[in-house]
Formats: C-alpha cells, structure tokens, sequence
C-alpha cells in the first residue's frame, strides 16, 4: 500500500461540547482567534450553550485587550488590530456576556467578566450595576444539582489602582464551587468597581463584606485600609 493509506482523517468535533472543550484548549493556549471559532461553531450545534456562550466572550475580550508585546505573529488575524478593531471586540464580548447571563439565572461568571471589561473601559458604573447582579445570584439559594460558574476562565489579574494605593481584587471569581472565597471574590471585585466609580463609602462596604464572607482575602484587607484612611483624612 501507498504511503497516503497510511494516514489518518482528521475529523472535525460534531457536538458542542467537543467543540467547546476545543475551544478551552485553544484558549489556554492564548490561540484566541481559534478559541472564538470553536466556541462559535459550538453555537450553530447548539445556540442556547451558555458555556460556549461565555466562553467566547472571555476569548473575544482577550484579544481586545491583548497588549501589542503579547500579540501573535503577524500570521494570525489578531496581530494587526486597530484601535477600532479592538473596541469591536469589546462590544461583541460584552454582548456574549450578556447573552450567557440571560440563558441562565443563576450562572455569576459572565456577569463578573463583563463587569471587569467594563471597568477597563472605563463604563464604572456599568460594572458596577453587573457586580450587583452577580452578588444577586451568589446569594440565592442555587438549583438542586447544579453548579455556579461555568470553569471557562476569567479575564486577567486586576492591576494596582494607583494614588489611591488600594489594591485591586487581586483575581475575577473563577466560577469553581460558591463558598465564602468565592462570594469574597465579587465582594472584592465590587469594592474596586465602586471605588472607580468614586463611591468610596460603598467600596469600603463592599471590602468589609469580602471579608466577612472570606478573613483571609489579602488584598480585600488592604484595599479597606487603604478607603478608609482617604474617608479618615477628609
């Protein structure tokens, strides 16, 4: 036999969950272009997959806020983005975002990713509306068998939020189980939200409550503090 009958068919994933399964190794991967079109075939098997949904937000605003020494080569898409290319992919990852939060009353991640891209865009009290939201959801009691957060991902660590000397969240809720870390997480989030917005009497709430629901989150710690010294000086 020839050496063509040795090879193999390499076929493509017929359901979406091996599609969106692709798709997350695609993502790990930081092969971002690639990860969207799994998790966009996932879609047209199976449009109502708030994974897949999700998912693509969190690639979708990967790519907009990849910074240039992190772009892929110039082979990929992703490489030569403008300015406008990427606040396109903002508002396409902000809209599956949205659509994620809307197939599922109860999942939190796609509400805490939208609240971080709006916050880095500036859209404070946007993030902030979001954040609410997600607290809503990780408070109520949650269906019999099921799980809060999709395990997609999350967008990257929070930064340093300057002046203020507060630290920010230090990492998004990663969607893994609903304890007390994981409430502390979006308390923690909403403290930052709240603090850009320039409501620091409800950022400091928001940290005192991160602590409550977890003693140990650091940098919610930190955070308080350092609120509560700017209160303290006015």
């Amino acid at each position: 036999a020839g050496e063509g009958s040795h090879r193999h068919v390499v076929h493509a994933p017929s359901t979406e969950a091996a599609w969106v399964g692709l798709g997350q190794v695609r993502l790990e991967k930081e092969r971002l272009m690639e990860a969207a079109e799994c998790y966009k075939a996932a879609l047209k098997v199976c449009p109502r997959n708030v994974k897949a949904w999700g998912n693509l937000g969190l690639a979708l605003a990967r790519m907009a806020q990849q910074p240039p020494e992190r772009q892929p080569p110039d082979s990929r898409p992703e490489a030569s983005l403008s300015s406008s290319d990427r606040v396109a992919l903002a508002d396409r990852a902000l809209a599956a975002f949205e659509t994620a939060a809307e197939l599922s009353d109860f999942e939190t991640e796609p509400l805490v990713n939208s609240a971080l891209l709006l916050g880095a865009l500036g859209r404070h009290q946007g993030a902030v509306a979001n954040l609410r939201k997600a607290l809503e959801r990780a408070l109520a009691d949650r269906p019999q068998g099921q799980s809060r957060g999709q395990s997609g991902g999350r967008l990257g660590s929070e930064e340093l939020l300057g002046q203020r000397g507060a630290r920010r969240a230090g990492r998004a809720f990663d969607g893994v189980g609903g304890g007390g870390e994981a409430l502390s997480e979006i308390y923690a989030n909403l403290g930052v939200a709240l603090c850009d917005a320039g409501d620091l009497e409800g950022a400091a709430s928001a940290f005192a409550d991160a602590l409550k629901a977890f003693p140990k989150h650091a940098n919610a710690r930190a955070n308080l503090s350092a609120v509560r010294a700017v209160l303290d000086a006015k």
